[in-house]
């Protein structure tokens, strides 16, 4: 016998024994795969663990008020803590129903930590005029915005809705934020 077949010979029961055991181990796939896969890899909220995707929310619908025309200061009740066991996007949608006094506007902020989110600082209320003689005022009216903090660490965070207004005064009412956590 050549020394080729005393190889061939000698290797095939553990050739045997392989392909007995990727043929099982293909089965076992095959029964448990549609509890624990999708074929295109998603990942389905009957496996997402309690938290998995971090978040947190808020909601108030006291009446405030603000004067601060210098510098942001704290929305009441807009504030919550999040805390990233992972390198994270965060999202964080605010909406509200507000009011300015008449030619002057409302602008908000989101901050993580001490970070402002993205895009900064925007105007929430618009500064609505008329003819050149009148203007026009603008009643209560739900606003939305939503904030984008890239990359944040893993950690414990405050983040909260500041806001000023214009001169005047600022009203707001009815709102609520949520921020989302997702992985990097």
């Amino acid at each position: 016998m050549s020394e080729q077949r005393v190889l061939i010979r000698n290797a095939l029961p553990t050739i045997i024994v392989a392909w007995i055991l990727s043929l099982l181990t293909l089965l076992v796939i095959i029964y448990f795969a549609p509890s624990v896969l999708i074929g295109d890899r998603a990942v389905t909220d009957l496996k997402l663990a309690p938290q998995a995707i971090p978040f947190a929310s808020t909601f108030t619908t006291d009446f405030n008020t603000t004067r601060e025309t210098t510098r942001f200061v704290d929305m009441s009740g807009m504030s919550v803590n999040i805390s990233l066991n992972r390198k994270s996007h965060l999202l964080i949608l605010f909406n509200v129903e507000a009011y300015a006094s008449e030619n002057e506007w409302i602008t908000i902020r989101a901050l993580v930590g001490q970070d402002t989110a993205n895009p900064g600082e925007i105007y929430l209320t618009p500064n609505i005029y008329g003819s050149a003689n009148e203007s026009y005022l603008v009643d209560w009216a739900a606003y939305g915005y939503n904030f984008y903090h890239p990359s944040a660490d893993t950690g414990t965070y405050t983040i909260k809705i500041q806001w000023m207004i214009s001169d005047g005064q600022g009203y707001v009412k009815d709102r609520s934020m949520t921020v989302i956590a997702l992985p990097t």
